[in-house]
Parts: structure tokens; C-alpha cells; sequence
């Protein structure tokens, strides 16, 4: 079902440890990393670049199995992904940049696989948009985790409710755009590491 020809442990992170006992604080831990040789068994979920069995393929592994679909990552993303991140003292707050590449597609790309639609996106990295919502009234709760003013923020969600007037708690009132499928997109600048915007 899996369509596994085989599979491998090797150490991964940061290796100066290992051997040794691990301390809490450690983040960077060494573990053993999986990789896998895996199959395609549909050819049309597999990348033009992949071939059939790849020793470790960077992309997730889609399987058709009855009336279902299995996806397998053949390489522990997750901890290549905190592995990848990096401490930097930004003008706003110190922050922990984590990559944005394959090792965070990978894992966010299971919802994509299965159709799902964030309610809210920004344009930037690290920035998140959080809406949340009552009968008559929502919030968007924004909270920028790069450490870094951001001239011009792009912020996208969907409305359940019709929205006629849209303000910062920093900036006050602001032009918006409504698009298509209850689609609003707005501009700010976010020079803080917070704003909530309210739709009314």
C-alpha cells in the first residue's frame, strides 16, 4: 500500500552530540532521520523529474488505494525543518526564522492535497492571519513572527459576512478590495509585532 521498496535510519541535526545524553534545552538534537525508496504506483502524482523509485525523493509519494489516496514523505521532514531554522536579533523582537522551501510545503502540502483553503494568508513569511468571527462582526488578529517592521503587509481572507468598513487598531480606516467568493484583500503597513484588524 505504501509502496516502500525499502528504508534507513542515519543520524541527522546537529551531530556534535551525538552519542551523548540529550539536555532539554538542546532544540537542535541529534535524532535518527528516516529516508525511504519508494514507488510510484500512479505515475500521474509522480514529479516529470522523479523516477519511478527514487532513494530518498524530495516530494511527497501520492498512492491511490481503493477508494482512497495515501501520501508518504520518504524523509523526516519535520526535523529538517526545525533544524533549519535560525535565531536572528531583528529591529522589532528577536525571532527564529524557520525556512519557507520544501521541508514546510512538504508538511503543509497534506491539507492542500485534500482540497483545504486557509481562511486568512499574508504576503509575507512568518506573518500570520488569524480572522475569527461572531454574528455580525470579525476580528483578524495579525501577529508578525520575523522580527522585521514590514513596509506593506498584503492580508487575504474570507468573509462569511458582508464587510463594509475595515480598520486597523494601529492605522485606523482602511481601503480593501472585495473579490470574488466572499474574498476581502487589504494593505498595511505593520511596523509592530501585533495589529487586530475588525471587519464590520
Amino acid at each position: 500500500m505504501l509502496g516502500i521498496r525499502g528504508r534507513w535510519w542515519q543520524p541527522t541535526g546537529d551531530l556534535k552530540g551525538l552519542g551523548q545524553p540529550i539536555e532539554p534545552e538542546e532544540w537542535r538534537r541529534p535524532i535518527f532521520g528516516r529516508e525511504a525508496e519508494v514507488d510510484w504506483i500512479d505515475p500521474a502524482t509522480r514529479p516529470a523529474n522523479v523516477t519511478s523509485a527514487t532513494r530518498a525523493a524530495r516530494a511527497v509519494c501520492q498512492q491511490a488505494v481503493g477508494a482512497g489516496r495515501v501520501c508518504i514523505v520518504p524523509w523526516t521532514a519535520g526535523k529538517e525543518y526545525m533544524d533549519g531554522a535560525r535565531e536572528i536579533d531583528g529591529r522589532l523582537a528577536k525571532a527564529v526564522i524557520y525556512p519557507a522551501d520544501e521541508r514546510r510545503s512538504v508538511i503543509t502540502g497534506f491539507a492542500a492535497i485534500c482540497g483545504a483553503v486557509a481562511p486568512a494568508a499574508t504576503s509575507a513569511d512568518q506573518t500570520l492571519a488569524w480572522p475569527l468571527w461572531t454574528q455580525h462582526q470579525g476580528v483578524i488578529l495579525l501577529a508578525n513572527f520575523s522580527g522585521e517592521p514590514r513596509e506593506s503587509l498584503t492580508v487575504r481572507f474570507a468573509s462569511p459576512l458582508p464587510v463594509n468598513r475595515l480598520r486597523s487598531i494601529r492605522h485606523g480606516e482602511l481601503p480593501f478590495a472585495k473579490q470574488a467568493n466572499h474574498q476581502v484583500e487589504v494593505a498595511l503597513p505593520m511596523g509592530e509585532v501585533t495589529d487586530i484588524l475588525v471587519a464590520e
